[in-house]
């Protein structure tokens, strides 16, 4: 493959995204005085919050860690607009 032949292909498959990154605050705290409770809550949170969300501003989670979510957007004013609630 020729360079100018890669650089094409790598051309047409790029994209621009908008990447939210969002975490619990005092996760460890939390865990530390009721692992249950807390693990409850964040499945609550993820399926009753976030993931709503997520959806009405047109994004879609590509990374859960834990606590913690990716989650792109293909338009940046989509993305702002969920980061301000």
């Amino acid at each position: 493959m020729t360079v100018l032949r890669y650089v094409e292909k790598m051309i047409t498959h790029s994209r621009l995204s908008a990447v939210l990154a969002a975490d619990v605050v005092n996760y460890s705290e939390q865990m530390k005085a009721d692992e249950n409770k807390t693990l409850e809550e964040l499945r609550s949170l993820r399926r009753y919050v976030l993931d709503p969300l997520v959806g009405d501003h047109r994004g879609s989670i590509f990374k859960r860690m834990g606590n913690g979510w990716l989650v792109e957007f293909q338009s940046v004013s989509d993305c702002y607009s969920l980061g301000l609630m």
